[in-house]
């Protein structure tokens, strides 16, 4: 059987005819024309002994080469001669390459976003936000099954060292809760983020100083002119009430 016997200048240079016609290159290699110029590399085989016969799409040129494209003809007879269809392996191989794209950590994240419709907008909003702009660009394209404790350390670090430890401890949660998720989805066994608690010191949380009582009239005159009509009702309700231990049902009636 003649091989090889196509060129690498001759199929760059092939023309198009008004009907498409097929260019033999052997070993059951061809090369498909189309009437638009198109030129594709095909693989014919019989799968089994009197089976019916196939084509195998190898790919187009010139994204495939013809080197490339021996290749690919070369191992799809081997898998035929193992008794596995090349047509039926790369449709395998393209779903499941599918599905490790769909479980990725960016996809996973963003199903336990959709999921969790109990959010407020605002709170829903700051989420994503924090993940498009801190997590999905480090850790994004990773599948979720893959990521370990040395991929997110840094993220959180990075955060933290810019001044912004609150985000990276809200980080680290919301990363647990994902995984979570993912794990409930039976894509990953673990949660990566468990050894993080302690990475971040909590800043110390520093409350305003209390009002001095002489300055409160000035206070609440100011309240009143300026503020939602809401607050300024709660502030001043607060004024009467802030200095009672009481339930709010006891003054119900006064």
């Amino acid at each position: 059987m003649a091989m090889n016997l196509l060129s690498a200048r001759k199929v760059e240079t092939i023309p198009s005819q008004k009907e498409p016609y097929w260019l033999k290159d052997g070993g059951s290699l061809f090369l498909y024309v189309t009437p638009s110029g198109s030129k594709l590399w095909r693989y014919r085989y019989r799968y089994r002994l009197g089976g019916k016969p196939a084509i195998y799409a190898i790919g187009k040129y010139p994204q495939v080469s013809l080197e490339a494209a021996r290749t690919e003809r070369d191992r799809a007879r081997e898998l035929v001669k193992k008794g596995v269809h090349p047509v039926v392996e790369k449709r395998v191989n393209i779903s499941t390459q599918l599905e490790k794209n769909e479980n990725t950590f960016e996809p996973v994240a963003r199903r336990w976003m959709a999921s969790n419709v109990q959010w407020s907008e605002g709170y829903a909003d700051q989420v994503k936000r924090t993940l498009e702009n801190d997590v999905f660009p480090k850790v994004g394209k990773l599948p979720v099954s893959s990521i370990r404790t040395a991929h997110l350390r840094p993220v959180i670090k990075d955060v933290a060292e810019r001044g912004a430890p609150t985000v990276a401890i809200l980080i680290r949660q919301l990363c647990s809760q994902i995984f979570a998720y993912a794990a409930g989805e039976e894509l990953c066994d673990s949660d990566p983020t468990a050894l993080l608690k302690r990475s971040v010191k909590r800043p110390r949380v520093r409350h305003h100083p209390p009002l001095p009582w002489q300055e409160i009239p000035k206070f609440l005159s100011r309240v009143d002119d300026a503020g939602y009509r809401v607050t300024v009702i709660a502030l001043r309700l607060m004024a009467l009430t802030y200095v009672r231990t009481l339930k709010w049902v006891r003054l119900i009636g006064h």
